[in-house]
């Protein structure tokens, strides 16, 4: 009976036992570790999931998953951060016990009134102030819970548009003086910041 060849190994500088692996052909394919020929990923499969890790989503689509390829270009609920969502459902919640759950869904909201309510919580925030004293929760998490509440109102068409009549935008002539004042004073003074203050 004849004995099967041993499988070649080397190795590293560390000690660390090397592998050669080849494809079905016996072509040279890389050199790696015994954990990672254990688990082997091949380079080009390494090159997907790091672009994969770097936003490429598709990239990391594995070719024997079916459901992985419709997966990845449907609306990616994964991509939004748990910390600020679990503090927009809190918010939320204190709507609900206050007016009643999903209230702006069945009477409606007036643009103006939620625009103000925004305003003033991250106008609070931008002065100092991170955490709404009514509610305890931070003045972001409540403005975004105002932009969920006008937005849902606006997508159900229970959103009254009481913005003032349209205007001139005055955007693109102001940011030709900031530029104009940019070339006047090159060298600015640093800004004095909460975090810089003394």
């Amino acid at each position: 009976m004849r004995r099967s060849m041993a499988r070649p190994t080397h190795r590293g500088s560390k000690g660390t036992k090397l592998y050669a692996v080849r494809d079905k052909r016996g072509k040279f394919k890389d050199i790696v570790s015994y954990k990672r020929a254990h688990g082997y990923t091949s380079v080009a499969d390494r090159v997907r999931q790091k672009r994969a890790a770097n936003g490429n989503v598709v990239a990391n689509v594995k070719a024997s998953n079916p459901k992985d390829a419709i997966g990845t270009l449907k609306v990616g609920l994964s991509n939004v951060p748990m910390g600020p969502l679990m503090e927009l459902a809190v918010a939320m919640t204190e709507g609900a016990m206050k007016y009643g759950r999903h209230n702006y869904r069945a009477i409606g909201v007036r643009s103006s009134v939620y625009f103000d309510a925004c305003i003033r919580h991250l106008a609070a925030y931008w002065e100092g102030e991170d955490i709404d004293p009514d509610s305890g929760l931070p003045h972001l998490a409540k403005a975004m819970a105002c932009l969920t509440v006008w937005r849902d109102a606006q997508i159900n068409g229970k959103c009254y548009d009481d913005r003032p009549p349209k205007s001139p935008s005055v955007i693109h002539q102001m940011n030709v003086i900031v530029k104009t004042l940019a070339g006047k004073f090159p060298d600015p003074k640093e800004p004095y910041t909460e975090i810089g203050k003394k």
